[in-house]
């Protein structure tokens, strides 16, 4: 047992190392374990977020289906517009009324042929109320277009339009709501003769 002096110092050196390294690799230990507690926290946080999130999305494409389903039985023709103005949903009546499906492309709006009953005027691209109704924010109602259907066929419509605002009201969509008037208007000028 006879240690030295020099061998007692090394040892106790050695001993206080040993135990510095052994409490730094505690304190390592519990910032590792401390980290994957986080982490994983995180991740459950970030799973029951995604969960709720699809859960979200999912009711909305019900919502939308619904919608969709609501628009399609109407016997009224309804056109939705993007901001852009390209067409995003145009129910069967719609078809109906303009004997075709409608261009979807608002480049395309200038081939829809148009005019106003009272002046006979053609109606311009701009003119169409779903067109004004996206570039002015203006809400129509009832206004009357005799139209050119894209078979040949001449019809009148009563016109409504309004544009669709998000929460800082600016405008991100709009429909138009077309009602063949036809037949009412050849009675009314029946009546008259």
């Amino acid at each position: 047992n006879l240690l030295t002096a020099a061998e007692h110092s090394l040892l106790q050196q050695r001993t206080a190392r040993a135990q510095s390294n052994s409490e730094w690799a505690l304190s390592v230990s519990a910032l590792l374990v401390g980290l994957t507690v986080i982490g994983m926290l995180l991740l459950w946080w970030r799973l029951r977020v995604d969960a709720r999130n699809r859960v979200v999305d999912e009711a909305s494409a019900q919502e939308s289906d619904l919608l969709k389903q609501v628009l399609n039985l109407l016997p009224v023709g309804v056109f939705v517009a993007d901001a852009q103005g390209a067409l995003t949903h145009i129910n069967p009546a719609a078809r109906s009324i303009w004997v075709s499906d409608p261009l979807a492309d608002p480049l395309q709006y200038g081939e829809y042929v148009g005019f106003w009953p009272e002046s006979g005027k053609r109606l311009a691209p701009d003119d169409w109320a779903l067109v004004r109704a996206l570039h002015t924010g203006e809400t129509i109602g009832d206004e009357l277009v005799d139209i050119h259907c894209r078979d040949g066929s001449r019809k009148t419509i009563a016109s409504y339009a309004m544009p669709i605002r998000n929460a800082m009201g600016a405008v991100v969509s709009a429909i138009a709501v077309n009602i063949d008037v036809t037949s009412f208007k050849r009675t009314e000028r029946q009546l008259r003769a």
